[in-house]
């Protein structure tokens, strides 16, 4: 469906701190991130050697700053918290946030608004429909 590619153009340019928010279609954002495909198949299975230890399927990933939520949209509040601690942290961290295309724009706007009220900056925002994809870069 083409987010695969997404995945590996964004990812590709950031550093080992930054971190990626994902939705519940993360597989290919995930392995871009982390490279980690026997994690990855042995969390799907279920197994104690998978990613999250067998519990967090595609809904819940987390490993190597890469974390996922199957709620659509609810991981740019989570994300936006995530800017505003590298902020304060000075740590130059680059956050990347897929979102599906089936959000609630009421979370959206209100994210947005916390953004710009704590100087986040939102670096790039591509939307594609036919992609089913919104990709923001906070900084």
């Amino acid at each position: 469906s083409g987010q695969e590619f997404s995945a590996l153009a964004f990812t590709e340019t950031l550093k080992p701190d930054d971190f990626i928010f994902s939705n519940h279609r993360c597989h290919g954002h995930y392995l871009a991130k982390t490279g980690d495909v026997n994690g990855l198949i042995a969390e799907l299975m279920g197994k104690e050697s998978g990613t999250c230890g067998g519990v967090g399927s595609s809904q819940h990933l987390c490993h190597k700053n890469f974390y996922s939520n199957g709620i659509q949209g609810g991981i740019l509040p989570v994300s936006a918290g995530m800017a505003l601690s590298s902020k304060i942290d000075g740590n130059g961290s680059v956050g990347l946030v897929f979102i599906g295309i089936r959000f609630k724009k009421k979370i959206i706007i209100k994210k947005f608004l916390f953004l710009e009220k704590s100087r986040i900056q939102i670096q790039k925002i591509a939307v594609n429909k036919a992609l089913k994809l919104i990709m923001t870069i906070l900084t």
